[in-house]
């Protein structure tokens, strides 16, 4: 019997309104200004929930992301960043994460660096709207917030299935941690995308 990969899985916090869902489609901030919209103190368990989810894992983010957002490899887990910029092959970095220059190539090397770590999408656009149709779980913080964003992602929930969602509310503003599964194709001829 072949033994199972560790799941790739994507984690993100995403302010829906009530035009975000066109039926399977999803449209939401990410992020504005090159900054997560929310806080910790806004949104209280979210950044514990990406911390617990992510922990001992592999996580792939693009350059503006990793600058914007972490601007040093996160602990306890293998950072790899994409960007054209970067070599062709697996390259790892003063600052203790790897370097790669093709998205695609990203998966295959990560499970080659650490075949038994989970794979964690963690973004930014291009990286999610790529890699989300590849992941077997979705972990989506959902705001239902009206925040100004100038980052939006769009995808597709028809390959999800909701298994999980608990309700917030903190100072007035109303958010879910949902928990969505990949739904597998019947047909096994199905190349991984979905297509």
């Amino acid at each position: 019997m072949e033994k199972k990969l560790p799941n790739i899985i994507a984690i993100f916090l995403i302010q829906l309104s009530k035009e975000s869902i066109i039926g399977n489609h999803v449209t939401g901030g990410i992020g504005n200004n090159r900054k997560l919209l929310y806080s910790k103190e806004e949104v209280p368990g979210d950044m514990e929930r990406f911390t617990q989810l992510s922990k001992g894992s592999t996580i792939i983010v693009g350059p503006d992301t990793y600058e914007g957002f972490y601007k040093k490899p996160l602990p306890g887990r293998t950072n790899i960043i994409v960007s054209r910029k970067f070599p062709e092959e697996l390259t790892l970095a003063a600052d203790g994460s790897y370097r790669i220059n093709d998205l695609y190539n990203a998966i295959p090397a990560a499970r080659a660096k650490s075949p038994d770590q989970e794979i964690v999408i963690a973004g930014g656009k291009p990286i999610y709207e790529k890699l989300l149709p590849l992941c077997d779980i979705v972990y989506a913080t959902e705001v239902y917030g009206e925040k100004e964003v100038d980052t939006e992602i769009t995808y597709s929930k028809a390959f999800l299935h909701e298994v999980e969602r608990i309700k917030h509310e903190h100072n007035g503003l109303k958010y879910d941690f949902v928990t969505y599964k990949r739904v597998r194709p019947e047909n096994p001829e199905l190349r991984s995308d979905g297509s």
